[in-house]
């Protein structure tokens, strides 16, 4: 998942073989070429959960690259760390086509400041050379839980109740939507407080737009696997399951509807760019279906060491071997391959007019609420229909053809 076809990086540094610089990171990790296994051990520290800045994605053509961390452990005191302040500089100075990074604190500032009463922060503008910084703004896991659950008591009163779409707007779930939905051109580092959720959304949704292969199927599990699995979102405690996903119980405190958020933006995106996904809506239903049913190994644990431990590959079956047994069913019947489309880069509208309420997804049990048309069979009867345009139209062509096409006469 990680090899990289660039001279300036290198795809699979073992520093983190053993999970000691980073229980929470996977064991290979691509980190610009010039940097060392001593650096990124000198940097660990300064890196909540020794989680330093290291490579997600990097553009084909003008290198720009996507880099994820957790925040920096700067504290009331502004500690520094030479060995980070260095490793953020050779991530800047391996994009030969810009000499500036953009680091994205998807935080709110209030909450980025607050954290150096807890020993965390952000990075001194002062100490890291050519870095601009932007925070996202982007709430945490206890402000997303308690818009979730406004969102299911405004769904379950009787329909004709007038306070239903005031109650979805006061839930402000679209407006969090809005929030992780953006776009950047230069190489840019992004953080939140741990690195394992706002960050995990941040990085994925930008992935999906600048690059068509996480819009396939094939691609999105890889980008499932690679950012949430092994970079250690919380499956097992942000479903509310067992804490190190065997044993004990999880903190209530710890659930939070982060993934569930990630994949309503997908669903988001896909609406205004029906023909940019390999996948449809029954894909990701069936993901978030088996997150909750764990039925399978992918999604049991909170980190690919402890999934690596309890022998998930040995013990367990794939999510993606399943549908594998029934991929066709989860193939967008309009997709268009960015080859054919010439639409490499999609860029979603944002503005709360432009979202749209998933209703295939939260009220799809509902006993009174009459849902629209399942979008898959819809597209499906589309298709079908343009086909018989198509034939019907080569037909009178042909006919047309036949009529125009002189006579000779013997």
């Amino acid at each position: 998942l990680l090899f990289v076809h660039d001279a300036r990086w290198v795809g699979g540094s073992r520093v983190n073989a053993d999970y000691r610089l980073s229980d929470t990171y996977p064991a290979l990790l691509a980190v610009p070429w010039e940097v060392s296994d001593e650096l990124l051990t000198a940097c660990a520290p300064h890196r909540s959960r020794g989680r330093v800045p290291v490579l997600s994605w990097l553009h084909p053509e003008s290198k720009a690259s996507l880099t994820r961390a957790s925040q920096p452990q700067v504290g009331v005191q502004g500690r520094r760390s030479a060995a980070d302040e260095e490793l953020v500089r050779q991530i800047r100075a391996a994009n030969a086509n810009a000499n500036s990074l953009l680091i994205f604190d998807a935080r709110p500032h209030a909450n980025a400041v607050a954290n150096k009463g807890r020993g965390g922060g952000v990075e001194n503008p002062t100490y890291y050379e050519n870095v601009q910084y932007m925070f996202l703004n982007i709430q945490n896991i206890h402000a997303m839980r308690a818009a979730l659950t406004k969102v299911f008591e405004a769904c379950f009163p009787r329909p004709e109740d007038g306070r239903w779409l005031k109650a979805l707007a006061d839930s402000k779930w679209l407006y969090h939507i809005k929030q992780i939905i953006f776009n950047h051109k230069t190489s840019v580092l992004v953080h939140c407080s741990d690195g394992w959720d706002r960050t995990a959304q941040v990085t994925s949704l930008a992935m999906l737009m600048l690059d068509p292969f996480y819009r396939t199927l094939r691609g999105f599990e890889v980008l499932i696997e690679k950012e949430w699995c092994s970079f250690g979102h919380k499956f097992a405690q942000r479903t509310g399951g067992p804490a190190d996903g065997v044993g004990r119980p999880s903190n209530p405190d710890e659930r939070s509807p982060v993934f569930l958020q990630f994949i309503d933006c997908v669903w988001q995106m896909m609406q205004q760019f029906p023909h940019s996904f390999e996948f449809n809506e029954r894909f990701l239903i069936t993901i978030m279906d088996e997150l909750y049913a764990a039925r399978f190994g992918t999604f049991l644990f909170n980190s690919e060491m402890q999934a690596r431990d309890h022998g998930v590959r040995e013990r367990t079956v794939s999510l993606w071997s399943h549908i594998a047994l029934d991929y066709k069913s989860y193939v967008n019947p309009l997709y268009t391959p960015a080859e054919v489309s010439g639409h490499r880069v999609i860029f979603p509208q944002h503005s709360l007019a432009q979202l749209q309420f998933w209703t295939g997804y939260y009220i799809r049990w509902h006993p009174i609420m009459r849902l629209q048309e399942p979008v898959a069979r819809r597209d499906r009867a589309l298709v079908d229909v343009m086909k018989r345009f198509r034939g019907d139209s080569r037909v009178l062509t042909s006919n047309l053809d036949a009529q125009n096409t002189p006579v000779i006469a013997n």
